[in-house]
Formats: structure tokens, sequence, C-alpha cells
């Protein structure tokens, strides 16, 4: 389990969270981690995707255009605005 000090060090000095704040923080990430690898470790069990290729490419949705490079990034720091 990653400590408060190391979630302290994650987050940078300028986060002024308490413990209890980071505790529940923790929880909640370990929480969404659980559900990802569970909700892939099914989709590997099924096989992955109808057309192949690994369970993490199984969650895309199929109206996705896998040559579609993304938005501009036009805003500061090369971010979308």
């Amino acid at each position: 389990m990653v400590s408060i000090g190391r979630l302290r060090q994650i987050l940078g000095r300028d986060r002024h969270l308490s413990d209890s704040d980071l505790i529940l923080l923790r929880e909640q990430l370990y929480a969404l981690a659980n559900v990802a690898i569970d909700a892939l470790a099914g989709m590997s069990a099924d096989g992955g995707s109808e057309g192949g290729g690994n369970a993490a490419n199984a969650a895309m949705p199929e109206s996705h255009d896998a040559n579609w490079p993304g938005p501009p990034l036009d805003g500061p720091g090369g971010l979308p605005e």
C-alpha cells in the first residue's frame, strides 16, 4: 500500500490535503484500479475483442477511429484548451 508520505511526494508540495483526505483518495484509487483490473481480466477470460487484439483494445468503442490523431493541442503548453 502506498504510504501517506509517498502520496504527498507524488502529488507535490503545492497540494495541501489532510491525512484523512489522502487516505480517502488512496482508497478511491485502489478501488478504481481493482475495477479496471477486474474488467480487463474478464475481457481476457472471454477471449478479448472479437477482431483480435488485447483486452485494452476490446474496451475501445467500435466507433473509435484508430487512425484519428486526437484533438489539436492549441492550449498553453500544448494542452487542449
